[in-house]
């Protein structure tokens, strides 16, 4: 108990400013975006590498090696379905490499803009639309099913109950 104690009377207390208005924190001394830059590229270059290495080695085991124990329709379905991710990953994937590149040449280029940084971060939020409209238009059964619902494919069959009515819609 005596150390949190200590603890307290040691760290001071915040500014009135702190707690009013709103705050903004910007890294401007050269250690802390040296720090930033080269931890944030570390970060990258490791999943980067990771992302390669397991692209390539699918890429190997689907297209040059062909294993004898598996069926052609097998082959053929992991093939698309291996197309269809990795075209999956890509599209979102541009929603976070262009802005984080941009991002790091204005840290680099000691640029503040506000505006700029609104815009980074509008074009990170679009990541999960951009990740749920890349799943539905590149793999088959989404597609099928999204284009059904806007060319409006249903086929309406109609029944009666007595007094109520019921629509039921078939999809196929």
């Amino acid at each position: 108990m005596g150390d949190v104690k200590f603890a307290f009377l040691k760290i001071p207390c915040p500014t009135e400013e702190f707690f009013l208005g709103p705050t903004f924190v910007i890294v401007t001394t050269p250690f802390w975006t040296n720090y930033l830059v080269f931890s944030t590229f570390f970060a990258a270059l490791v999943l980067f590498v990771e992302s390669a290495y397991f692209t390539f080695s699918c890429f190997y085991h689907l297209y040059v090696v062909g294993l004898k124990s598996r069926s052609p329709s097998t082959i053929r379905y992991q093939r698309v379905f291996f197309r269809g991710i990795m075209i999956q990953v890509s599209i979102p994937f541009v929603f976070y490499a262009i802005p984080y590149s941009l991002m790091l040449l204005v840290i680099l280029l000691d640029i503040y803009d506000q505006a700029i940084n609104n815009l980074f971060i509008f074009v990170y939020s679009l990541h999960g639309f951009a990740s749920t409209l890349a799943v539905l238009l590149t793999h088959g059964p989404y597609r099928k099913y999204v284009l059904s619902i806007v060319s409006k494919r249903f086929s309406y069959v109609e029944s009666f109950d007595n007094s109520n009515r019921v629509k039921v819609v078939s999809l196929y």
